[in-house]
């Protein structure tokens, strides 16, 4: 009897100890659940920490939700719509996952920002990665540096930093050792990422583009490992290296051969021996510039045999299919209000090359290109090219639409589109972001649906290639 009760009573507490704080190693997905405090809107997502992975979690009329990840690793809760068109970011917070984890993650959204409260099997983790993203917000604000600030300051600073963290994941308790271990080599990576990003912006910064650091920062990285594929998966400041180390490669092959980004990018990742490594660099240089190549079929072509990812594959294979082809009759806009007087259409241009700015008066971005734009227009005066400037400006806008065109000394062709971002031509071209640029060629067909900025030197290859003499 006596043999009985205690194998009764350590069952018992093996159950009582397993449901409450043990993880089953062998489950082949984790649980994340919880409840959202005053969400203005059900929408959530979680992404991976690469951010090639995303889906959407549904959201209860209570705030309540669950779901299964079927992955271990870093990942990111994205609660409310993204993008311009909403006017806000969606609060993101940072957790890890491992597989037999069930989270229980209490969020709630504030004037502040957002609170975040971990529970449940394998919390600590997700836990530490939260209120890591806290410290180091709170250190970098107080760690500020000069924009003159030399090097030894900001080694400095950067060390500092990073000894605060290491404090934090020192004094959290219930982290597996495993975790620990691969988190001390993270912290260092922040380090080394920090470096590479004050190498580079020293070098970008000199008037020649060839500015120099100390042999110490250097040698920093004398025995760096770009090929440690296990830190790869598991730490973001390494993945930056990685990704800064081969950007800088293609920087300079671009430099050197006088070649686009795209094509070099293709030439760099020959030279990548690590298969996810290879692939993720190559995705980064497809979705990063594909909008402004040149020759998008021969980029999309190019990349579907060079990668051997899927997940990316389907990726690039949206993003390629969202761009009109190259000549396909052009979607018109009719009637658009012309700043001049009057109203002006599509076809008003034909028989000339026509170059289309998409701005508005609040986007900055769209504003800096202004200068580029009025040089082109000296350097092709009197060629057979045509400057079209539409505003997706809402229609009470539109005295601070004329004004910023007499303020910037606009000459060209400026047209208010009649129903801003979801007017027909607009939408037409997928457009999400602006700037944007089109090119369009003298019969009405597509030169290319998302054009090369004014200020890219991309822009004067392609009208080059369409015997549009630059002066």
């Amino acid at each position: 009897m006596k043999i009985n009760k205690t194998i009764t009573v350590f069952s018992v507490l093996c159950t009582i100890i397993f449901t409450f704080s043990c993880k089953n190693n062998a489950q082949e997905y984790a649980i994340i659940q919880g409840k959202i405090q005053n969400l203005n809107e059900n929408v959530l997502s979680i992404k991976s920490g690469n951010g090639i992975s995303e889906k959407e979690i549904a959201v209860l009329a209570d705030g309540t939700f669950s779901d299964t990840i079927e992955t271990s690793g870093h990942f990111e809760l994205a609660i409310g719509r993204k993008g311009i068109k909403y006017g806000y970011k969606p609060h993101k917070v940072p957790l890890y996952i491992d597989l037999g984890d069930h989270i229980n993650v209490n969020l709630s959204i504030e004037d502040k920002g957002i609170k975040a409260k971990f529970s449940g099997i394998g919390f600590e983790e997700a836990n530490y990665t939260w209120l890591k993203k806290s410290k180091l917000i709170e250190l970098q604000k107080n760690n500020s540096l000069e924009p003159n600030a030399n090097e030894t300051e900001f080694i400095d600073r950067t060390k500092k930093i990073k000894s605060e963290i290491e404090k934090l994941l020192a004094n959290q308790q219930g982290i597996n050792n495993d975790f620990i271990e691969k988190e001390k080599r993270n912290l260092n990576y922040y380090y080394l990422s920090e470096l590479k990003s004050y190498i580079s912006n020293v070098k970008m910064s000199s008037p020649d583009g060839e500015g120099e650091v100390s042999n110490d920062v250097l040698a920093e990285f004398d025995t760096f490992s770009y090929d440690n594929e296990a830190d790869y998966m598991f730490s973001q400041p390494y993945r930056d290296i990685i990704r800064h180390h081969y950007s800088m490669e293609l920087f300079d092959f671009v430099k050197k051969e006088q070649t686009s980004f795209d094509e070099g990018g293709f030439v760099v990742a020959k030279n990548i021996e690590n298969p996810r490594m290879k692939n993720d660099f190559l995705f980064y240089i497809v979705s990063t510039f594909l909008p402004q190549s040149v020759d998008k079929t021969k980029t999309y072509d190019s990349f579907m045999m060079a990668s051997t990812n899927y997940e990316h594959k389907t990726k690039i294979t949206a993003l390629y299919n969202k761009f009109l082809p190259k000549g396909m009759t052009s979607p018109k806009f009719i009637d658009y209000e012309n700043a001049a007087g009057g109203v002006s259409s599509l076809d008003d241009f034909k028989g000339k090359y026509v170059y289309i700015d998409v701005w508005a008066t609040w986007c900055g971005p769209c504003i800096k290109e202004f200068p580029y734009i009025k040089e082109l227009e000296h350097q092709l005066e009197g060629k057979n090219v045509q400057f079209v400037g539409i505003s997706i400006d809402e229609n009470d806008k539109k005295k601070e639409w004329k004004q910023m065109i007499i303020d910037k000394g606009l000459t060209s062709v400026q047209l208010l589109a009649d129903n801003a971002w979801k007017s027909e031509f607009i939408e037409a071209y997928n457009i999400k972001s602006i700037p944007y640029f089109i090119l369009i060629d003298p019969e009405g067909k597509i030169i290319n649906s998302k054009s090369p900025r004014p200020s890219s030197d991309e822009l004067r290859k392609l009208f080059e290639a369409n015997r549009i003499i630059i002066e």
